[in-house]
């Protein structure tokens, strides 16, 4: 009869496995995955951020600090005005798909009727 082997000893790191075993593979997917995850992580929060840092501080260069606040309350204002006037898309996106499951049901029982 075998000794059984201690739980560390069957599972072999994946080191010790080589390059091409599926462990080994596997971390390299994840690397992978984290890394692109970063990378698209700087691209949409790093890179705006300071476009718009860059972007301001030239404005003021060229403006100056008055005009600069006044440019940033009337994007404010702007911006209020136009949620405030917007209808909820997705309230009415929400209650059309409501709308159309009940009239698609009540579809199916007329039709079974006739």
């Amino acid at each position: 009869m075998r000794p059984v082997a201690h739980d560390s000893q069957r599972r072999a790191s994946p080191h010790r496995l080589g390059p091409r075993s599926p462990r080994a593979r596997c971390i390299t997917q994840d690397v992978l995955k984290f890394s692109n995850s970063f990378a698209e992580l700087y691209s949409n929060l790093a890179k705006p951020i300071l476009d718009v840092t860059l972007y301001n501080v030239q404005l003021a260069r060229n403006v100056g600090s008055d005009g600069l606040m006044g440019i940033n309350i009337l994007v404010q204002l702007s911006a209020n005005f136009l949620r405030y006037m917007t209808p909820p898309f997705g309230k009415m996106a929400a209650q059309e798909q409501q709308l159309e499951v009940r009239d698609r049901g009540g579809g199916n029982r007329q039709g079974g009727r006739a």
